[in-house]
């Protein structure tokens, strides 16, 4: 089944999984001395941010693992 949230349109290039995939992000958090506070905004990455399949360990970017429209000869 297609991924539809979060990790729509990619896919393992080498198993074909669909995931869970381990990925780079950022993002931004209030932090104390204490610790960690609370997340403020949204997780992000780029097509440029590590990527790894949980499934067969293949690695690569995030744009590595987007899944490419084929196209027709002709």
């Amino acid at each position: 089944m297609a991924n539809k949230n979060c990790l729509q349109g990619m896919k393992c290039p080498r198993c074909g999984s669909e995931g869970p995939f381990g990925i780079e992000i950022s993002a931004v958090y209030l932090v104390s001395d204490e610790g960690v506070i609370e997340q403020i905004g949204d997780n992000e990455w780029t097509p440029q941010s590590y990527c790894e399949c949980r499934g067969c360990y293949f690695s690569g970017n995030v744009e590595d693992f987007e899944i490419k429209e084929e196209t027709a000869n002709g």
